[in-house]
């Protein structure tokens, strides 16, 4: 909730929108979904350590997650990139970059996070946390 909260600030009057920033703005809703994700994760590879040396508990578990993550990820990148190259905020010759920065979860892995989609630099840490 602290994480839409603060997405949901630019739709509130400014006194509560600059209220809501000194809360620790987003970061301490995505912080704190890192913490429960971990503790819930780590909760699954422990219950899976006796299966661990077969690759496919591994890939399973993967699959699992990726499952749960990736179609809703592609579906609103697809739409961020929509609407950018609709409204004119990226030029479609530069597509195929940031298509495959997107993809590869590389965004924002050497250097800022791109304007474009920026909610997703939280997922890109946690795949490559995977």
């Amino acid at each position: 909730m602290l994480v839409v909260i603060y997405h949901g600030r630019v739709l509130v009057p400014e006194p509560y929108a600059q209220a809501i920033d000194s809360l620790a703005g987003g970061f301490l809703g995505v912080e704190l979904f890192f913490v429960l994700s971990g503790f819930l994760i780590g909760g699954i590879l422990l219950r899976l350590t006796p299966l661990l040396d077969r690759p496919s508990t591994v890939l399973e578990f993967w699959y699992r997650r990726w499952m749960r993550t990736l179609p809703n990820y592609w579906l609103f990148l697809f739409v961020n990139l929509g609407l950018a190259i609709r409204y004119g905020a990226l030029p479609v010759a530069s597509l195929p970059q940031k298509l495959a920065a997107f993809l590869s979860f590389a965004q924002n892995l050497c250097w800022p996070h791109p304007a474009l989609f920026p909610e997703a630099w939280s997922l890109s840490v946690e795949e490559w946390f995977y």
